[in-house]
């Protein structure tokens, strides 16, 4: 893109009679006099603007496309950590047991996270005394609750969303151990705040 602008410029300058060496120059009355005109019917016909406009835009995805890539490879470390915790104890303990052990898969994946982070309610613009408890929030980015029930039912998934909303986060992964086999398609569920949900 870079290329074809400074080829567009280029010609531009052409067309208008200044030479490669003019502009090499130090920019001399005579050149500045036939760039300015130039200049101005750019700014007219909008033409420096659309590029400008071309650019950010180009820049803004390129920065998303960053974030989001950052996002799954983070989302998939803590499937793969939770996985690796159901591998070696298995279904049917308590949800406290499961989190410490999958705090330590994480911690040896050198993922950092807040354990059973207190997070206040303001309600009204009010802060109030008392608010709700994460049980997991990963890399400042991931809210990660888990479940050892026999079934995850349609609150836990709104109990997610709601605490996504409340921190301002975007990705929630909500992890039932209490399943025969933990996998993309056996107790995760993958929600993004916004989006249509998914489940992995």
């Amino acid at each position: 893109m870079e290329a074809e602008v400074r080829l567009a410029h280029l010609k531009r300058f052409r067309a208008n009679g200044v030479t490669q060496k003019d502009r090499s120059d130090k920019m001399s009355p005579q050149v500045l006099s036939r760039i300015t005109p130039m200049k101005e019917s750019w700014r007219l016909s909008g033409y420096g603007e659309k590029i400008s406009t071309e650019l950010r835009q180009k820049r803004r995805s390129a920065e998303k496309n960053m974030k989001n890539y950052e996002d799954q490879e983070i989302t998939s470390q803590i499937i793969g950590a939770a996985i690796e915790v159901h591998k070696n104890l298995g279904p049917g303990l308590l949800e406290s047991v499961y989190r410490i052990c999958l705090c330590q898969e994480l911690e040896e994946r050198g993922l950092t996270f807040a354990n059973e982070l207190t997070v206040p309610v303001t309600y009204k613009n009010k802060k109030l005394d008392f608010g709700f408890r994460l049980d997991l929030l990963v890399s400042d980015k991931i809210i990660v609750e888990i479940k050892s029930v026999e079934n995850i039912l349609s609150v836990h998934e709104s109990q997610l969303l709601t605490y996504l909303r409340l921190m301002e986060k975007r990705i929630g992964l909500l992890i039932n151990f209490n399943v025969p086999f933990l996998g993309k398609n056996s107790g995760i569920r993958r929600r993004v705040l916004g989006i249509e949900e998914t489940d992995e």
